[in-house]
């Protein structure tokens, strides 16, 4: 059954790297805003729906530009916690300056969970985070929020709501 039309669909964008998922917005009863994921399938129904309201082109570029978004709110938001100093930057790397970088990027922008060292070090991100005072006063939904988060955007929007309120 077909819950999104042209009429209520928000957006549209890929939510994995080899384009086999698509996570669409569209407004339910009370202009809830509610989330779908349609398999890329020209066989199934949603999908053939989901092309007559946008081309692949215009969901992979609603995907860039989602990606881009959540660059920029992350870099914003890290260049918040650093000035209101309730997060400082460790220079000391184990592995050598430019490679952790380099790895700490693939890792938040392209979380790919069947990679161990990511699935390690979004374990070590969730650790860093119970280190906050703002995390360890949280409520315990958000703490149990925080364990259950499946990919690094998924904490940062976490502890940007927790840090925003």
């Amino acid at each position: 059954m077909i819950f999104f039309n042209e009429q209520n669909i928000l957006s549209a964008r890929f939510i994995d790297n080899q384009k086999k998922d698509i996570e669409v917005l569209y407004k339910g009863p009370n202009d809830s805003i509610i989330t779908h994921i349609v398999g890329v399938d020209s066989e199934q129904e949603d999908f053939i729906e989901l092309l007559k309201i946008f081309t692949i082109d215009e969901i992979e570029n609603n995907t860039k530009k989602w990606i881009q978004d959540q660059n920029e709110a992350f870099l914003e938001f890290n260049k918040r916690l650093i000035e209101s100093g309730k997060i400082s930057v460790d220079a000391t790397f184990t592995n050598g300056d430019v490679y952790y970088k380099k790895d700490i990027v693939e890792t938040l922008f392209f979380f790919d969970e069947t990679k161990e060292s990511h699935k390690e070090r979004l374990f070590e991100f969730k650790l860093h985070l119970f280190d906050l005072e703002k995390i360890q006063n949280a409520s315990d939904e958000i703490k149990d929020s925080i364990r259950q988060s499946k990919s690094p955007i998924d904490l940062i929007l976490i502890v940007k709501n927790v840090v925003d309120n």
